[in-house]
C-alpha cells in the first residue's frame, strides 16, 4: 500500500475531528451574535428573533469552513505525531522524514511502517474535543437562548402607557379595578386592583334628632353599600322661630373678613329669644341695625358664641329685658345698642383676647342697670353708660392701673361706681369661640 493510501485511511478521522471543532467554534460565535441581537431587541423594543436566527445560521455557514481551513484542518506532520502516539513509536514521523531517501535503511523503515499501519485499526486514533470548547458552547447557548426567548415575549413594543382609568370603583366593601392602555398599541393594556377603601356611597343626610331653639340636633347618613357604616353630625340650635336673616360681612380684625348673616327679630314675638350661631351653613356674625328695637315683650336674650358685632340700636327700647350676657367673640357694641333698656339690671361682657369696643350710649339710660362685668381688653367711649343712675358696681377683669387708663376716656357717669378688680394675671388664653364655629362649618361642608 502506498503512503497516500495509508494517509487516506486515517485522514477521515482527523478531518472529522477538525470539522467538529470548527462546528463548535462557529456555533459558539453564532450564539454570541444571537445574544447581541437579543440585547438590542430588548433595548430598542423591536422584535429581532428573526435576526438572531439568521445570525446563528450565517455564523455556522461561514464559520465552519473558515475555522476548519484556518485552524483545524489536519496537517501531515500533526497526523503523523498522533498516529505514533497511538502505539507506532515514531514510525510514521520517521517514514515521512526518510520519504525522499532511497537507501536500504530508508526502504526497510518505510516497509515496516506500512506493515504496522496496514495492521492497525484507524479507530485507534481517538477524536479529541477540548472540554473548554464544549463549556463555552453550552454557556453561550444557554444565555443566548434564554435572552432570546425573553425578548420574543417582552419586546416588540416599548409601551407608552396612558393614564389609569377606573373601570370598577372600589367601595367600602369590595375592591375595584383600573386599567391603562399603551398609546402605541391599544391592544396592549395592564390591569391592577383598587383596594377596599373608605369611598362610601353615602345616602342623603336625614335628621335623626331635630334641633331646638337652644339645643343641638343630629343628622345621620348611611352608606348605600354597607348599612353598618354610619356618619353623624351636629345640627346647630335653630334659634327662635320667626327670626329674619340677611347676608352681611364683618371683620374679626382688619385683615380677617368674615361673611355670614345679620339677624333681626322678623316675626319673632317670644319673651325669650335664642339667636342661633349658624344659619344656612354660615355663621351668624351680627345683630342687625335696629334688629330688635322696641321688642317690648323681650325679657330674656341668649346670644351665641361666634357673634362679632352688635349694630346701632340693635336692642334699643327693649324695656322688659332684665339681663344680658355678651359672648367673648363680640368685638363691638355700637352706639345705642342697648339704649333705654329700662328693666336691664346686669350686663356681662365675657372676657376675650381681642379688644371689645363699647361706643357712646351703648347702655345709656338703662336706669335700673346695677352691675356691669367688663373684660380686661375693653375700650369705653365717653357716654357709654350715660344716665345709668343705678349703676353701682363694675367688675373689671384687669388691674387698677389698666382701669385708670380706660376710665380716663369716660365722663362723670362712672365717678360714683365701685370698680372691682381681678388679680394681676398673664395674658388671657386665646378665645377659640368664633374660630370653632367657622371650623365646624368647614368640616360640615367637606362632607
Amino acid at each position: 500500500m502506498k503512503n497516500k493510501e495509508l494517509s487516506d485511511k486515517y485522514c477521515s478521522r482527523f478531518v472529522a475531528e477538525g470539522l467538529i471543532k470548527s462546528a463548535l467554534c462557529a456555533s459558539t460565535l453564532g450564539f454570541a451574535l444571537s445574544l447581541i441581537s437579543a440585547i438590542v431587541s430588548l433595548s430598542t423594543g423591536t422584535k429581532l428573533i428573526w435576526l438572531s436566527a439568521l445570525l446563528f445560521l450565517a455564523a455556522d455557514a461561514v464559520g465552519i469552513p473558515l475555522f476548519y481551513y484556518a485552524k483545524f484542518r489536519p496537517k501531515t506532520m500533526q497526523m503523523a505525531n498522533r498516529l505514533d502516539k497511538s502505539g507506532l513509536q515514531e514510525r510514521v514521523v520517521t517514514m515521512l522524514e526518510l520519504a525522499d531517501e532511497q537507501t536500504t535503511l530508508a526502504e526497510m523503515q518505510r516497509s515496516d511502517t506500512e506493515k504496522q499501519l496496514e495492521a492497525s485499526n484507524p479507530k485507534r486514533v481517538k477524536i479529541i474535543i477540548p472540554v473548554s470548547q464544549i463549556v463555552w458552547l453550552l454557556a453561550t447557548a444557554l444565555v443566548s437562548l434564554s435572552l432570546n426567548v425573553f425578548a420574543a415575549f417582552y419586546s416588540g413594543c416599548r409601551h407608552d402607557w396612558g393614564d389609569w382609568i377606573v373601570t370598577q370603583p372600589a367601595t367600602c366593601v369590595s375592591a375595584g379595578q383600573e386599567v391603562r392602555f399603551c398609546k402605541k398599541e391599544p391592544s396592549h393594556f395592564e390591569k391592577r386592583p383598587i383596594a377596599v377603601n373608605d369611598a362610601h356611597d353615602w345616602a342623603d343626610w336625614t335628621v335623626s334628632v331635630p334641633a331646638k331653639a337652644d339645643e343641638y340636633g343630629e343628622e345621620t347618613r348611611i352608606c348605600k353599600n354597607c348599612s353598618d357604616h354610619i356618619e353623624r353630625r351636629k345640627i346647630f340650635p335653630s334659634g327662635s322661630e320667626g327670626l329674619h336673616f340677611s347676608e352681611t360681612s364683618t371683620y374679626i380684625s382688619a385683615n380677617k373678613p368674615v361673611t355670614g348673616y345679620a339677624v333681626s327679630k322678623g316675626s319673632a314675638l317670644a319673651s325669650e329669644i335664642y339667636i342661633p350661631a349658624v344659619f344656612n351653613e354660615k355663621p351668624v356674625v351680627s345683630i342687625a341695625f335696629s334688629g330688635f328695637e322696641n321688642s317690648r315683650q323681650l325679657e330674656s336674650l341668649h346670644l351665641p358664641e361666634g357673634l362679632i358685632f352688635i349694630d346701632v340700636r340693635a336692642f334699643a327700647n327693649c324695656i322688659s329685658l332684665k339681663s344680658v350676657t355678651i359672648p367673648s367673640s363680640v368685638t363691638l357694641l355700637h352706639c345705642d345698642s342697648f339704649l333705654y333698656c329700662e328693666s336691664l339690671e346686669s350686663a356681662v361682657i365675657e372676657d376675650a383676647r381681642q379688644t371689645v369696643t363699647i361706643y357712646q350710649n351703648a347702655f345709656a339710660y338703662c336706669k335700673n342697670l346695677k352691675s356691669v362685668t367688663l373684660p380686661e381688653n375693653v375700650y369705653l367711649y365717653d357716654g357709654a353708660f350715660e344716665g345709668c343712675t343705678a349703676l353701682s358696681d363694675i367688675y373689671y377683669n384687669g388691674s387698677e392701673k389698666q382701669w385708670s387708663e380706660i376710665a380716663a376716656n369716660c365722663g362723670e357717669e362712672l365717678s360714683n361706681v365701685t370698680v372691682h378688680f381681678s388679680k394681676e394675671s398673664s395674658a388671657p388664653q386665646k378665645s377659640e369661640n368664633l374660630f370653632s364655629v367657622v371650623a365646624l362649618l368647614s368640616k360640615r361642608k367637606s362632607f
